[in-house]
């Protein structure tokens, strides 16, 4: 199975509008243990929401993309606040309805006036979750495209088709859900400890080495939630993972069958992730994702293009939510 780097190749709940993306952390499974207490050293990520919980999530996401005279710098920031609702459903799965509240785009610090976001405002999407807590589906987009089609001008509605689809957009929402714990529920962890992570990330369709280190922090408190901070700093080169291998205590791959055995030593990718997350639910209650990647080009002036990420999303309950 190779790990998908939603930050290599950017899919997001909303496609190219909001470019939004959340990292892939795959690292293996492990035993069933019981959930997770504030204080515990050795802990189990589970999944378990209140039924009708309500969390609000504040997003602010900034891409700079740096090719020299080949094109003008260009920074573009998305800022998103949305509420995620849990419903319990009678098999036992669950949806969670996402609905945005309001979205702000800017490129290299003007407004961006987009008639797709209006729309997009007044559409809530439903994750469909099983009782793990893994995405199976997404709902919500058909109807999403099917109301572009009604309201863009022909011209703008031309452009999104080339560009998303319904099924696109839903499989990129599933890949963003799962990638934002993929591999951490039902691992067993411990406060201090490092395990080194061996991974292929996609880089525009091709196979990238990535290796980096996973850190299990301390715990912390966020608007009196409890939560474990957990750090994963990686890159191409392999340099993060030689710096601690003293300190790793296990080593998880998750390279598979993959045929890549040589590194790309002309790019250069780095980055860093800190997530906090409450395990005896599963919530996430935030995540930052810094990345830059450096890509060789042809230009006499210039050796390598520069691609910045930096990616905040901050969860916060909504009190009463159960009620509401």
């Amino acid at each position: 199975m190779r790990s998908r780097h939603p930050l290599l190749r950017p899919r997001s709940a909303w496609a190219v509008l909001l470019l939004l993306t959340t990292v892939t952390l795959v690292i293996g499974s492990g035993p069933a243990a019981s959930p997770a207490r504030a204080g515990d050293q050795t802990f189990v990520i589970d999944f378990s929401p209140t039924d009708g919980a309500v969390w609000h999530k504040s997003t602010y996401d900034r891409r700079l993309r740096d090719y020299g005279t080949m094109a003008p710098i260009s920074e573009q920031v998305t800022e998103i606040e949305a509420v995620q609702r849990y419903e319990s459903q009678p098999d036992g799965s669950w949806h969670v309805v996402q609905t945005v509240e309001s979205v702000e785009m800017r490129m290299n610090e003007e407004p961006m006036n987009n008639p797709m976001l209006p729309i997009l405002q007044t559409q809530p999407i439903e994750i469909v979750l099983n009782s793990g807590g893994q995405a199976v589906d997404a709902l919500g987009f058909r109807e999403l495209m099917r109301r572009y089609e009604r309201e863009l001008d022909p011209q703008l509605l031309q452009r999104a088709r080339e560009q998303m689809s319904a099924r696109s957009m839903a499989e990129g929402e599933i890949e963003k859900w799962n990638g934002a714990l993929e591999g951490l529920r039902g691992l067993e962890l411990t406060v201090g400890e490092k395990i080194g992570v061996l991974d292929v990330a996609d880089m525009q369709g091709q196979p990238l080495k990535t290796e980096g280190v996973l850190t299990v922090g301390e715990w912390t408190e966020l608007d009196g939630e409890p939560g474990v901070t957990v750090t994963y700093e990686f890159d191409a080169l392999g340099e993060v993972f030689a710096a601690h291998e003293d300190e790793i205590t296990r080593t998880i791959s998750r390279r598979g069958d993959d045929p890549i055995q040589e590194r790309n030593h002309q790019l250069d990718m780095r980055g860093k992730i800190v997530t906090v997350v409450q395990p005896s639910t599963g919530q996430l209650l935030f995540q930052s994702v810094e990345q830059t990647t450096l890509v060789p080009v042809a230009q006499p002036e210039l050796d390598h293009a520069r691609i910045e990420t930096e990616i905040r999303n901050r969860w916060r309950p909504v009190e009463g939510g159960e009620d509401s």
